[in-house]
């Protein structure tokens, strides 16, 4: 098996090539050195690499068009992740990290000791080489429609799924992503799971649900004496979870004191117990998760950049229920599945018109409300299949409140053949006659958008003359 490449750009001659040499000079893995922008073009444009860094020391904004000028270039040459390491935040790095916010090929170390940065580059190339020998051997195929407990087989869960494939044999910190409801643990387990880490603990903390005065103890434990009530010592979660993975959810609720002290454990993989004088060495995978904006709240100066920057190494956006209608039978039968065994019921699954009615109602909640609604329901349904009748109070008044007002005063049955009609209404009339635009969002064909359109009599013309 060949090499493993990377390319160092460094402007900086007080570390040069025989220091970054002499840790990485491993026989799996080969360095290469450029002093000056120019230089680095000219390796990229002859040579692939499997990861390249760059260190830029007193970043100006007379500078700043360079670097990003350059950035762009390697970007576009090398086609992965570049790492940048800097001494310490600054205006002018600040920008050119907004610049690059998103792009998904840009990591950033602000402020990393030296030898901590090296660390940083040996362990992604390790990762890399241990996918190359493995072939990932061990790990099952992304295939619908359960994952790792994960449950789905459209294009937007599928990429979820491909993601953690990806990410399992790798070290570095994960954003998790996404509205409530919709799967964050199950995400951050299912990455443990297929991990080198996966013999070693899982330790997920809720961020929002403990006491401020508590949580600093409660991550990193304390000594005997350290506050009232310290009766005996405590390691905390990052110590517990030593040599495995711990999950922050609700990172965005964690108070600004912490984020402080979480930033040094993340860059120095030590902690240090309340009370104590000594810091202990950890080996800890930190998957962090959010239903919130994370970048927009550190804008607003209520959480700290730097650490949105070390957390945001990789993110997972997990898609919203109402986003994944080619799920919502699969859903719903690997759900009733569950009811079914743990309360030995009889069901077998939902009737046509509460899976129409599941396909326009808004699931705020999504997962979690899904699993909640049909388990209500099965709970004192009388059927085999789940009727709108066996349903919980507020979908059935949704039902009502989005009937035509004509067909309700009729009695006539079968209400939710009007949800279809004004959902190709509503559609149609947002793409303004756009017939392929239309179809694309409704998730079905041309020829059967208009077949739809006979059985509820709508036209085109009637419908674009009315907006």
């Amino acid at each position: 098996m060949g090499k493993l490449t990377v390319l160092m750009v460094n402007r900086d001659n007080r570390y040069t090539g025989q220091v970054y040499d002499a840790v990485l000079g491993l026989e799996w893995i080969r360095v290469f050195f450029a002093s000056c922008s120019s230089e680095a073009i000219k390796l990229l444009k002859g040579s692939r690499f499997d990861l390249m860094t760059y260190r830029i020391t007193g970043l100006s904004y007379e500078r700043l068009d360079k670097e990003i000028l350059f950035l762009l270039h390697a970007i576009e040459a090398h086609k992965k992740s570049i790492l940048i390491i800097s001494p310490g935040p600054s205006p002018a790095m600040e920008a050119l990290m907004n610049h690059f916010n998103g792009s998904g090929q840009i990591d950033w170390i602000v402020g990393w000791p030296e030898e901590a940065a090296l660390f940083r580059i040996y362990d992604r190339l390790l990762c890399q080489h241990h996918a190359l020998v493995t072939k990932e051997a061990s790990l099952p195929p992304v295939e619908g429609p359960i994952f790792e407990n994960m449950v789905g087989q459209g294009p937007a869960i599928l990429r979820v799924f491909s993601m953690i494939r990806s990410l399992a044999s790798h070290t570095s910190v994960v954003l998790i992503t996404g509205p409530t409801g919709t799967g964050k643990e199950m995400t951050a387990r299912a990455i443990h799971n297929l991990s080198p880490r996966r013999s070693m603990r899982f330790v997920a903390c809720n961020c929002a649900a403990i006491p401020e005065n508590l949580i600093e103890s409660e991550l990193f434990g304390h000594v005997k004496g350290a506050f009232t009530g310290a009766s005996e010592e405590r390691d905390g979660l990052f110590r517990y979870a030593n040599g495995g993975t711990i999950f922050l959810d609700e990172i965005s609720e964690m108070p600004l004191a912490l984020q402080a002290k979480l930033l040094r454990v993340i860059e120095e993989r030590h902690v240090r117990p309340v009370g104590s004088d000594k810091a202990e060495a950890i080996d800890v995978r930190i998957i962090a998760a959010t239903n919130n904006d994370l970048w927009k709240i550190a804008q607003e100066g209520t959480f700290r950049k730097d650490l949105y920057y070390r957390l945001n190494v990789t993110q997972i956006v997990l898609p919203s229920l109402r986003d994944r209608p080619e799920d919502h039978k699969i859903l719903c039968d690997y759900f009733l599945d569950l009811i079914r065994r743990q309360y030995r019921l009889g069901l077998k699954s939902c009737s046509d018109d509460v899976l129409k009615l599941f396909y326009v109602y808004p699931w705020l909640g999504n997962l979690r409300e899904l699993k909640n609604v049909l388990e209500s329901a099965s709970l004192t349904a009388t059927h085999e299949l789940l009727t709108i009748s066996d349903l919980p109070q507020q979908l059935q008044e949704f039902a009502i409140a989005h009937c035509d007002s004509k067909i309700r005063a009729s009695n006539r049955p079968n209400p939710l053949e009007l949800y279809e009609r004004h959902r190709i209404e509503d559609v149609i009339s947002k793409y303004r006659g756009n017939k392929t635009h239309a179809a694309r969002e409704l998730g079905v064909s041309r020829r059967s958008l208009y077949r739809q359109m006979e059985k509820h009599q709508i036209s085109f013309d009637q419908l674009l003359q009315d907006t």
